[in-house]
């Protein structure tokens, strides 16, 4: 009777904490996109990716907000299939030079070139499928994991087939061994418990609360 009420009051506290996070991130999906999209495909010539894209900076100055600026009269070109590393330390706009490439957001000042067009001639879905970033900072939403690894690309956010091909090559395939698989929910973002199955669920913590939440989708 004891685990009955505490999972019952962890389910109460899991779920408003779930709506909360879920009511802000549909809210951001609504805001209206102050980015405006381009007209001009890219790359007119899909076969010119498989050689890379050359970037030309163009003194660019962005700013995130008020006067401090994270990046001043910046240019610099990297060409097509050319090796760059940039280094340097916390706050030197090493991120900001690749939000501003995906569009992100865009300059206060100066040009981004790809292929030598200015980026904000381009279409934004062509831009943004031609760049592929890894960011060191990344958002996990309080959502199952097949949906966490979906939004990545919108467009296919619900393929299975290619759901579980990016958690393949991503090196992800320990989901397999979760009871629930590509349907196991995270709790501000991660699974919280090691163990196997029955020892955890023998332990009655939030693994336990977790999978009993979701078992009653199946009763």
């Amino acid at each position: 009777m004891g685990w009955k009420f505490r999972s019952i009051s962890y389910d109460i506290e899991s779920i408003s904490t779930h709506i909360d996070k879920l009511a802000k991130f549909y809210e951001f999906l609504d805001g209206s996109n102050k980015i405006k999209n381009g007209t001009v495909p890219f790359p007119e010539n899909q076969a010119d990716l498989s050689c890379g894209v050359s970037i030309e900076f163009r003194n660019v100055s962005f700013s995130y907000s008020g006067d401090q600026l994270a990046l001043k009269k910046v240019s610099f070109k990297i060409e097509q299939g050319q090796l760059c590393v940039i280094v340097g330390e916390n706050g030197s706009g090493k991120s900001t030079i690749l939000n501003l490439i995906t569009r992100i957001y865009d300059v206060n000042e100066g040009e981004i070139l790809l292929n030598g067009l200015d980026i904000r001639s381009l279409k934004l879905d062509d831009v943004r499928k031609a760049v592929a970033v890894l960011f060191q900072d990344y958002s996990i939403f309080p959502l199952n994991l097949a949906e966490n690894i979906g939004y990545g690309d919108p467009n296919h956010a619900y393929d299975m087939d290619l759901i579980e091909q990016a958690a393949k090559l991503g090196g992800a395939e320990f989901i397999l061994d979760l009871p629930h698989k590509f349907n196991t929910y995270l709790d501000k973002g991660q699974v919280l418990e090691a163990g196997n199955h029955a020892s955890l669920m023998k332990k009655g913590g939030e693994y336990a609360g977790f999978w009993n939440l979701q078992a009653q989708d199946f009763l």
